[in-house]
């Protein structure tokens, strides 16, 4: 869908701001013009909509007069640092694994794309397709899933990527020719999608640092309830995201959203009340922060907003759920 709710995992954002910060870049102006700072960046598995991610990496981007964010910031931008998605393909037993469950569950790191592999002999394919409305942002985020691609296939122990051959719906490949594996091999540009070709031999190597002890679960984000579920959970400590607060991050009115939602059997405010019970209750059992603290860290500006908010949904008052707790 070219018009939807489309969002992404923030795991690759710590290590690019760290990046961005260490170049004296002005992260926090970007991330308030852009208001990905009402969402909690410091854990990898949580989700920013699209549109303000896009908007944030066009605008430092621009700003800085790079041509090319996804190659100056290479090393910041690296597969292994997209930590849970990047812990969970390093962990399979070979690339082939990694690939068929990003194929299975196409929405783990974000929801604008869909993937497929095809073996044909001694030749595979690789494609990615995005979905949404194209911007200069998101082919940014393109040029970071390219880089992403070329690690992940890349990285077999003893087993150098070199592609078959490269299309891609680009006119050029001028700005991230540093992220290009080495190799003579046609590139076709002005494409549909993005697709790359290669010996099949390199799906059954095994991903660098492979460790065969652990498995992290990927999470699929397959419907509106999930994704919106994510963003909630997401919030930064003082905000609350609210509905119109959907609207905005995605285009879509909020007539759409609640449309969605009633038809996955549920609703924005029982979503809503209910991360806000999992967090409430989280901080009353496992802090010692009096209530107008948490109050605050949940976006109420009045404890007793908070309190009310609290009461209607538990019947009992946050410092009787804490005496009992």
């Amino acid at each position: 869908m070219r018009k939807g709710l489309h969002i992404s995992e923030s795991s690759f954002m710590l290590p690019l701001l760290k990046g961005l910060r260490e170049k004296g870049v002005p992260v926090d102006k970007f991330l308030e013009q852009s208001k990905l700072n009402r969402f909690n960046l410091n854990t990898p598995a949580n989700y920013i909509p699209n549109i303000l991610l896009y908007n944030f990496l066009y605008k430092v981007q621009h700003s800085q007069g790079l041509y090319s964010l996804a190659n100056q910031f290479r090393n910041d931008l690296t597969l292994e640092n997209t930590g849970h998605f990047g812990a969970a393909f390093y962990q399979q037993p070979d690339i082939l694994t990694g690939i068929q469950k990003i194929e299975k569950n196409p929405t783990v790191l974000r929801t604008n794309h869909r993937v497929k592999l095809q073996i044909n002999g001694n030749e595979a394919a690789f494609t990615i397709d995005f979905i949404d409305k194209s911007s200069k942002g998101r082919t940014i985020l393109e040029d970071i899933a390219w880089g992403h691609i070329f690690d992940g296939f890349g990285s077999g122990e003893g087993t150098p990527l070199v592609p078959n051959a490269i299309y891609t719906t680009y006119s050029s490949f001028e700005r991230i020719k540093d992220l290009i594996p080495p190799g003579d091999y046609p590139i076709y540009y002005n494409q549909k999608f993005h697709k790359m070709t290669f010996p099949t031999s390199i799906l059954f190597s095994n991903p660098i640092g492979h460790n065969p002890d652990l498995e992290i679960e990927y999470n699929e984000l397959e419907n509106y309830t999930l994704r919106i579920n994510g963003l909630l959970k997401s919030a930064a400590e003082g905000t609350a995201i609210s509905l119109n607060d959907i609207s905005d991050y995605t285009n879509l009115n909020t007539r759409t959203i609640n449309r969605k939602l009633a038809e996955e059997g549920t609703s924005f405010s029982e979503l809503a009340n209910n991360v806000f019970l999992q967090k409430a209750t989280n901080l009353l059992k496992t802090t010692n922060s009096s209530v107008k603290i948490i109050a605050q860290q949940l976006g109420y500006n009045d404890p007793a907003n908070f309190t009310r908010a609290f009461k209607r949904n538990t019947q009992v008052s946050p410092e009787f759920f804490r005496n009992q707790a």
